[in-house]
């Protein structure tokens, strides 16, 4: 929301009393929404940054992706509100395997930091999500898909993720009816990287986002982005381990 700042017509909006901040613009504006979708008979669903604005439209679901409003989330859920749960170092599948591997992936247990709440009634299900600014083609997007994809819909359909290699046996049955059809998986052999080749890939995957931004740009980033300890501290432990330190170090160094 920088920009929003010194937008004039953003401004002009947050002069109305009660809307001094650009959390609560972001409130109204998706009330405003929400209400047109109500008149066609849909429902909003929302990204968690809209509990900053303290407001949550009637009927309106949260879908939860960032550790550093789990506060607000766990509040939010107390109260009964439906939620989709989309946690980043979970189930965002634009990262590559070697750091969202399909293991952790089925053993995942839904969390809003240390609650759990996979068996609580208003949580709706779970939701992938892939972003494509940095898959260039047909063959990477499948591959950051397939098999990852049918893992959590494994989870979803209620896994107790008690035995990964019968679970292993069943998605190689399916991957090869996938790869018939022509769709583009990772080999079973690169599900779970480990050691070098874990490394290679999340350090070659932190290199490629990176390439392109100068420092100015990526300075904005992280200040519009502002993430918190939480997020910080879950980003290095669930992609990197602490052997991974000394090779990104000559990374950022040598950038």
């Amino acid at each position: 929301k920088k920009h929003w700042e010194t937008c004039p017509d953003c401004r002009r909006e947050m002069e109305t009393p009660g809307l001094e901040s650009a959390n609560a613009l972001q409130g109204l504006f998706t009330e405003r929404v929400a209400e047109m979708l109500k008149k066609h008979g849909k429902t909003a669903v929302c990204w968690n940054e809209l509990l900053r604005s303290g407001q949550v439209p009637e009927g309106a679901q949260i879908q939860y992706w960032n550790v550093d409003d789990a506060p607000l989330m766990q509040e939010y859920i107390s109260r009964g509100g439906g939620f989709i749960y989309s946690d980043m170092f979970e189930l965002y599948l634009d990262y590559p395997v070697s750091m969202t591997p399909v293991k952790r992936m089925y053993g995942m247990v839904p969390k809003i930091d240390t609650m759990p709440c996979g068996e609580l009634p208003n949580m709706l299900g779970l939701e992938v999500c892939v972003w494509t600014e940095y898959i260039a083609d047909r063959v990477r997007l499948e591959e950051r898909l397939f098999p990852r994809a049918f893992t959590a819909a494994e989870k979803a359909w209620g896994s107790a993720a008690e035995d990964y290699a019968s679970f292993c046996a069943r998605l190689e049955k399916v991957q090869r009816l996938a790869e018939s059809a022509g769709i583009a998986c990772v080999p079973r052999e690169s599900w779970d990287p480990r050691g070098k080749a874990r490394r290679k890939e999340t350090i070659a995957y932190m290199a490629e986002i990176n390439t392109g931004l100068s420092d100015d740009r990526r300075a904005e980033t992280l200040e519009s982005a502002k993430p918190g300890k939480a997020f910080i501290k879950n980003f290095m432990n669930k992609f990197f381990k602490p052997t991974d330190i000394p090779f990104l170090l000559k990374y950022l160094l040598g950038r």
